[in-house]
């Protein structure tokens, strides 16, 4: 008989002796483990993609929710160890877990997403983890995130950009610029808000980049129904159900 048979005979008779040794092996090599598994994924990334295609469009539900669920805890994880557990805005004490978010307290937070950390917010609060959150971070609301980090140009394209802004944001609030929820009235961190949804679709559909280019469209649009002005907090957790729930594609008549 030879060995590979004999180590089968075994194992079918002492199943319990083979899981007891097998979870023994795993807990002293899992550095091994990992490599392997690893390499393995690398080295056949397009036939696991092709083999497991079926059983993700089976379970693409369970996989959303399983997703969501996990990046809610990572950022939760975060929020708390850089907030002291008070979960709130360093600067004006907010505490809906929606508009929390990381802020770079030396700045310089885009340059470091980009070469480092990853350009989405849950790829951040991964990065943070593996590195036992460093003390670079801090907690605020997205308002006072974007006012201590906005600084407004000086130069004729940055009043251009910003006289745009405020026209647009006056229209669609009724000649005062202010969010159509909690009043906040800071022309720098009001933002145009589609009322029913689908906003990202929307502007991938016109092909537009940046808030400049979108009250442009807005404007040689002739200012079309459909939208609101929300501040950042206020527009975030939209912001999030818009980006993550299916929907299906936005064309120009879906305001």
């Amino acid at each position: 008989m030879l060995n590979k048979d004999r180590v089968k005979l075994w194992r079918e008779t002492n199943k319990e002796a083979s899981k007891a040794w097998r979870r023994d092996w795993l807990s002293k090599n899992k550095e091994r483990v990992r490599k392997t598994q690893a390499e393995y994924r690398t080295s056949h990334k397009t036939e696991l993609s092709i083999k497991g295609k079926p059983y993700r469009q089976s379970r693409l539900t369970e996989i959303h929710s399983c997703q969501k669920r996990h990046s809610r805890y990572v950022k939760s994880a975060a929020l708390y160890f850089y907030s002291g557990g008070t979960m709130e805005c360093a600067l004006c004490g907010d505490d809906v877990f929606q508009h929390l978010c990381l802020d770079h307290i030396s700045g310089g937070g885009r340059k470091h997403r980009m070469a480092d950390a990853g350009t989405r917010g849950k790829a951040v609060y991964s990065w943070v983890k593996r590195h036992n959150y460093p003390a670079l971070f801090r907690i605020l609301c997205w308002n006072c995130n974007f006012k201590t980090a906005n600084i407004p140009g000086n130069s004729d394209a940055a009043k251009r950009r910003l006289r745009r802004k405020m026209d647009v944001m006056a229209h669609y609030s009724h000649g005062t610029s202010f969010c159509a929820k909690c009043g906040e009235k800071d022309i720098h961190v009001l933002s145009i808000d589609h009322i029913n949804g689908c906003g990202c679709q929307h502007r991938a559909v016109l092909n537009l980049k940046g808030g400049d280019q979108f009250y442009r469209w807005l404007q040689n649009a002739g200012y079309p129904s459909g939208y609101r002005v929300l501040c950042l907090n206020c527009n975030c957790p939209k912001f999030e159900l818009d980006r993550k729930s299916p929907r299906p594609a936005c064309t120009d008549d879906r305001r």
